[in-house]
C-alpha cells in the first residue's frame, strides 16, 4: 500500500479536536457503515473522505488499515497531566464559585465537546508568595483563546480529567445533600392521585414556580449572599467553593 497518509496507532496520537470531532458523528447520519468508517478514518489521519488517495484504495488495504485501529474501540487512558504548558492543574476543592459555575455549565451543556474550555479553566499559572504558599493567577483571562492550547494536544493528556472532576463533584455535592431537594420519583398520575382541579392548579402554580427559581439559581444565590448588593458579585464569584457552600449550609440550618 503506497500513499501518505499516517494511521494513528493509538488515541495518545489523537488531538483533542480530533476526539471532540470523533464523538460528535452519529453513525445512523450515513447512508452505510463504510461510509461512516471512512469518515472516521479520515479525521484520524487529517485527510479528507472524498480525496483520491481512498477512493482508489484497494479493499484489501482498508481492511488492513480497519484492523490496525480497532484500539477506536476502546476508550482512552484514563491517565492525564498535571501540568501543561507552564500551568498547573488545580486541586478541585480550590476552585472558586465563579471557576465551579463555569465548570458546571460546559458540563451539563457537553463535557466532551467543552472539555478544551473546562482545561482552559482548570489548569493556572502560579507562583509561590514569601512563605512558599501556591498562588494561582485570576480567572480574569479569555478562556476560549486559552481553550485553543488545549485543543491541539493529544486527547490522552486530558482526557482522565473527566471522570477525576465527575467523582470529586459527586462526593462534593453527596457533602452538601441538605442544600438540594431530592425529587420524589413519582409518575404524574401519582402526582396528582386525589387532587381537585383547584388543588391540582395550585400544584402546577408550585411547579412552576420552582422551574424559574432553579432557572436563575446561581444568580438568586449571589443576589442572597451579597445582600443585594450587585458591586459585591465579582467578590462572591471569586470566593472558595467550598466556604460558599458552608456558607450556604449554615444560612439554611440556622434559618437566616
Amino acid at each position: 500500500m503506497e500513499n501518505n497518509i499516517i494511521i494513528p496507532k493509538g488515541w495518545v496520537e489523537i488531538r483533542t479536536e480530533q476526539y471532540i470531532e470523533l464523538l460528535s458523528l452519529d453513525n445512523t447520519d450515513y447512508n452505510s457503515m463504510s461510509v461512516y468508517n471512512l469518515e472516521v478514518l479520515s479525521i484520524i489521519s487529517d485527510t479528507d473522505k472524498d480525496d483520491d488517495v481512498w477512493q482508489d484504495m484497494d479493499i484489501d488495504d482498508l481492511f488492513v488499515i480497519y484492523n490496525n485501529t480497532k484500539w477506536l474501540l476502546n476508550e482512552p487512558n484514563k491517565k492525564h497531566l498535571k501540568e501543561i504548558d507552564n500551568k498547573e492543574l488545580k486541586d478541585f476543592n480550590t476552585l472558586t464559585l465563579g471557576e465551579f459555575i463555569d465548570i458546571q455549565y460546559f458540563f451539563n451543556d457537553n463535557y466532551i465537546s467543552n472539555i478544551h474550555l473546562i482545561c482552559a479553566i482548570l489548569f493556572k499559572q502560579y507562583k509561590l508568595d514569601e512563605w512558599n504558599n501556591k498562588i494561582y493567577e485570576p480567572y480574569e483571562y479569555n478562556i476560549y483563546e486559552r481553550s485553543n492550547t488545549y485543543l491541539e494536544i493529544p486527547i490522552t493528556n486530558i482526557y482522565g480529567i473527566i471522570s477525576n472532576y465527575l467523582e470529586w463533584k459527586d462526593n462534593f455535592m453527596t457533602s452538601y445533600t441538605n442544600l438540594f431537594e431530592v425529587e420524589a420519583n413519582i409518575t404524574e398520575e401519582e402526582m396528582y392521585e386525589g387532587l381537585d382541579q383547584n388543588e391540582i392548579d395550585e400544584l402546577n402554580a408550585e411547579l412552576e414556580a420552582d422551574k424559574q427559581l432553579s432557572k436563575w439559581n446561581w444568580e438568586r444565590i449571589l443576589y442572597d449572599l451579597s445582600g443585594g448588593n450587585i458591586t459585591k458579585f465579582n467578590d462572591i464569584l471569586n470566593m472558595n467553593i467550598i466556604l460558599v457552600f458552608n456558607i450556604l449550609s449554615m444560612k439554611k440550618e440556622l434559618k437566616l
